[in-house]
C-alpha cells in the first residue's frame, strides 16, 4: 500500500509540472507570421509573408533604425517611450514583445507595418520578436530555436527590402539562446540565419538581443560575423544593457551601407536600454 501510494505521489509531482507547462505555453508545430497594417492583425499560418509591389525602405538613401528589447511590455512607460523612438524610424526591431491589446491598440495609432515571428503564446500573448517598417517588405520570414534546458523557442525574422539604389537589403532581427550550457545551441541559431544572409549578395543588417553574456559566445559569434564579412556599429558613449560581469547583450551588424550616427539611449522603460543607428545607401 505504502508503495503503491508513493508511486501515485511520483507520478503526480512528474506529470502536475508537465499539465502546468501545456497549460501556460502553447507552441505551434512551427513558427508563422502575424502582420498588423492598417490597423488589421493578420495572422498568417505561414513561415512567411510577401508583400506585393513594396516601396523603397529608405528615405532620400537614409535607413534610420532602433533595435531594442522591450521587456514584454512590462514597464507602464513603454507606450510613449516606443513611440518616440520610433517616430523617425524606418525600421525599429523589437524583442520580447508580447502581442497583447496594449500593444495592438499602440499599433492602431500609428502607420508603421508590423511582422511578429510567433513563437509561442503565454496565456493567449503571441511572444516573439517583432519588425515595425515604414514599407512592407518584399519577403519576411520566422524562424526559432528552442532553449535546450526551459525548451520555449527563441525567435527570429530574416526579411528582404527593396532600396532605392536597385539593391535589396537583408534584414534579421534575433533573440538569441539565453539557457545553455556551452555554445552548440547558441552556435546553431547563429548559423541557421548566418546560412540565408551568406546567400545574399547585397547590404545584409544583423541585429537583436545576442545574449552574449560571457566570452565564448562573443567568440562564436564574432567569428560568424567575420565570415559574413560584417561590421559592428560602435557607440561612442556605450550605454548598451550589460550583464553582471560586463558583458553587452544587444548588437548591431551590418555591410554594404555607410554608418552615419550611433547611440544608445537610456530608458526605464525596459530592462534594456535601445541602440539607434543611421545609416546611408553606399554612393555608386
Amino acid at each position: 500500500m505504502k508503495r503503491k501510494t508513493f508511486v501515485i505521489l511520483l507520478a503526480t509531482l512528474l506529470i502536475a509540472p508537465l499539465a502546468l507547462y501545456s497549460w501556460l505555453f502553447d507552441i505551434p508545430n512551427r513558427a508563422y507570421i502575424n502582420v498588423i497594417f492598417n490597423q488589421n492583425l493578420m495572422s498568417t499560418s505561414l513561415p512567411c509573408y510577401e508583400a506585393k509591389n513594396p516601396k523603397f525602405l529608405d528615405v532620400n538613401n537614409r535607413i534610420n533604425l532602433a533595435v531594442w528589447n522591450i521587456y514584454k511590455q512590462n514597464r507602464d512607460d513603454w507606450q510613449p517611450f516606443l513611440s518616440d523612438l520610433a517616430s523617425d524610424k524606418q525600421l525599429v526591431l523589437l524583442q520580447e514583445v508580447a502581442l497583447d491589446d496594449g500593444f495592438i491598440n499602440w499599433l492602431a495609432d500609428g502607420s508603421s507595418f508590423a511582422a511578429q515571428a510567433n513563437a509561442f503564446s503565454v496565456n493567449g500573448r503571441v511572444a516573439g520578436v517583432l519588425n515595425l517598417s515604414q514599407s512592407q517588405p518584399k519577403k519576411v520570414c520566422a524562424m526559432r530555436a528552442s532553449e535546450p534546458w526551459i525548451l520555449l523557442p527563441k525567435s527570429a525574422l530574416y526579411s528582404l527590402f527593396p532600396l532605392s539604389n536597385g539593391q535589396e537589403l537583408a534584414l534579421v532581427n534575433i533573440h538569441s539562446i539565453n539557457f545553455s550550457i556551452g555554445v552548440e545551441e547558441y552556435l546553431g541559431q547563429i548559423k541557421e540565419l548566418a546560412q540565408k544572409l551568406s546567400q545574399h549578395s547585397g547590404p545584409i543588417i544583423f541585429a537583436g538581443d545576442f545574449n552574449t553574456w560571457n566570452d565564448s559566445r562573443m567568440r562564436v559569434l564574432n567569428d560568424v560575423m567575420e565570415d559574413l564579412e560584417l561590421s559592428e556599429a560602435i557607440f561612442e558613449q556605450d550605454q548598451r544593457t550589460r550583464f553582471i560581469n560586463g558583458f553587452v547583450l544587444d548588437h548591431i551588424f551590418f555591410r554594404g551601407l555607410n554608418m552615419i550616427d550611433s547611440k544608445t539611449i537610456p530608458t526605464t522603460a525596459s530592462d534594456h536600454n535601445p541602440l539607434v543607428v543611421s545609416f546611408d545607401l553606399p554612393s555608386e
